[in-house]
């Protein structure tokens, strides 16, 4: 169901009936759905996708979201005065997909670990979240994240505990360095850390024997670990724009298409 005005909300919500059965909601550019939402997005008991995009007047998101129990996928576009996330948000235990992007977020809800069907996180472009809650290594089965284009400062060291992660994109960030932990990462394929400002990597990087592809353009590298020549694997290798002046014995012979 699309909902894209105002007044075509307000007739639907005021009959009431029909809201069973109901598996997909898209809202566009409502001035006041918060105002909509409270009074009745619970009802909405067989609910599978909520989507809320171009609603730049929506404030926060009603605590009545966790009765959503059947939600797979939630997603938040430029919505720019939303700030925070209930902490009912952690009751949406079949959750499998969680999309915010583009909005003043500061934080995410400690909760959002019991999120245990998590797959996808995706929060590009949300420049007041700065840290992520320890919580988010609880998320056994979460396999991507995609934080592109914020202004994330460090990565909370639990990350290494997401043993099924395959991609991990924190390109255009404020990152100094990435913790230790996210060498235990071995399913781990693709790695983007490009446009921060790390001066070198973890020194077990070479733990991440399933690395397929690893970008870090454009940081403030000097060297590599002794350990980067395990990474065998490794099919795309960029260190374009970091002050490397040599690189590991045998690496080069080991991958002789590294950009550097």
């Amino acid at each position: 169901m699309l909902i894209q005005n105002d007044r075509e909300y307000a007739q639907y919500l005021k009959n009431g009936s029909g809201r069973s059965g109901v598996k997909s909601i898209y809202i566009v550019d409502l001035n006041e759905p918060e105002e909509y939402l409270d009074n009745c997005i619970g009802d909405f008991e067989d609910l599978e996708s909520l989507g809320i995009a171009d609603c730049r007047c929506f404030r926060k998101i009603p605590k009545s979201i966790g009765k959503l129990t059947k939600l797979k996928e939630l997603t938040f576009v430029r919505c720019y005065h939303l700030q925070e996330l209930p902490t009912s948000i952690g009751s949406l235990h079949s959750l499998e997909y969680l999309c915010i992007h583009e909005t003043h977020i500061n934080s995410l809800p400690d909760p959002i670990g019991n999120l245990s069907k998590l797959e996808r996180l995706e929060l590009g472009t949300n420049t007041d979240l700065h840290y992520l809650p320890s919580s988010i290594g609880s998320l056994n089965k979460l396999k991507s994240i995609n934080f592109e284009g914020g202004c994330l400062m460090s990565l909370s060291s639990s990350i290494g505990k997401l043993q099924n992660l395959e991609l991990l994109n924190i390109n255009n960030n404020q990152l100094e360095y990435l913790p230790d932990s996210i060498c235990e990462l071995t399913n781990l394929k693709i790695l983007q850390a490009s446009n921060n400002y790390l001066k070198k990597l973890p020194d077990r990087i070479g733990n991440l024997i399933n690395l397929d592809w690893l970008e870090l353009i454009n940081n403030q590298i000097s060297e590599l670990p002794e350990s980067a020549i395990s990474l065998a694997g490794l099919t795309e290798i960029e260190l374009y724009c970091n002050p490397i002046k040599s690189l590991p014995e045998r690496m080069s012979i080991l991958l002789p298409d590294i950009k550097w």
